[in-house]
């Protein structure tokens, strides 16, 4: 019998460290994740470990014949196509292309990952294809921030604070624009453009403080808690006071929320079918020129 084939996990190990020969045919063939990877870590040979690297099921095994790897293309495969990304991981600080090392960075999802190729770039060319094409605005960003060229950077962060589609990245990329107005154009457009008090919104809206701008989002945005925000923001004295002393039904806001009351045998379990159905609507108000009025109160308390 072959030991070092059991589906004993102790027993296959204990055989694997007695083997001279056979390392490869144990490495694609033991039973057991753990006897393969024992042997892989002793085999040289670079076209059984690239086997192994690309076909092996565990990806412990995998990573353990990427680790003994040197051929690039066997590394560049692990790196690009491993679905495992501590995997890929290891592949990555193992290439030395710059063009493989950009593609990975342009279109790798794990973070982890990303940062290692994105750490052994050192490419111009290739850090601004990454600036440009990477999946998401965080990646985008990152590169950017490695350009030499800063007025090639600017123009990233820009296209990036620009594309709704990158969500909280364009607050970020806003933040290192150079020219501060443009940036708080981006965060009042940010916020505009968020129909609720979502996380990008709260963000964009806690960098804004273009007075106009927010005074716009206290008039005219849809949701009542981003209204409250914007009005929480505002310093300008006018502004307020013309909040104060508006006319309630624009500075009003009302919801209502249902609540149900259930049977004392339902336990309050949703889509219950008791017959108590006590269930009634309560009716909220929320006073904007209160809002603005305590924060008149706080400015005035803090500049006497």
């Amino acid at each position: 019998m072959r030991l070092w084939d059991s589906k004993n996990e102790k027993r296959a190990m204990r055989a694997v460290e007695k083997i001279t020969t056979k390392l490869a045919r144990v490495a694609k063939t033991a039973r057991t994740w753990e006897a393969r990877e024992a042997a892989v870590k002793r085999l040289t040979d670079p076209n059984v470990l690239a086997m192994v690297a690309k076909r092996d099921e565990s990806p412990f095994v995998r990573r353990e014949a990427v680790k003994r790897l040197t051929d690039q293309h066997a590394l560049t495969d692990a790196a690009q196509a491993d679905e495992c990304g501590f995997v890929r991981y290891q592949a990555v600080i193992k290439l030395t292309d710059q063009k493989v090392l950009a593609d990975v960075a342009k279109n790798e999802r794990d973070w982890e990952v990303f940062r290692a190729a994105l750490g052994r770039l050192t490419d111009q060319h290739a850090l601004a294809d990454v600036a440009q094409h990477a999946q998401s605005g965080d990646a985008r960003i990152a590169a950017a921030d490695k350009l030499d060229d800063r007025t090639f950077a600017q123009e990233i962060y820009s296209d990036i604070a620009w594309s709704p589609r990158y969500g909280v990245s364009c607050v970020e990329a806003a933040e290192k624009l150079s020219d501060p107005n443009h940036a708080q154009k981006v965060y009042a457009d940010v916020v505009k453009n968020s129909p609720y008090f979502s996380t990008v919104c709260k963000e964009a809206l806690e960098k804004l403080i273009d007075q106009q701008a927010l005074f716009d989002v206290v008039e005219n945005h849809p949701d009542k808690d981003v209204r409250q925000a914007a009005v929480k923001r505002l310093t300008d004295f006018d502004v307020l006071t013309e909040i104060v002393s508006g006319d309630p039904a624009k500075y009003t806001c009302t919801w209502e929320t249902h609540h149900e009351v259930h049977g004392p045998d339902c336990g309050g379990s949703a889509g219950c079918q008791c017959s108590n159905d006590n269930s009634y609507i309560e009716r909220h108000t929320l006073d904007l020129r209160e809002v603005a009025r305590k924060r008149l109160a706080e400015l005035n308390k803090s500049n006497p």
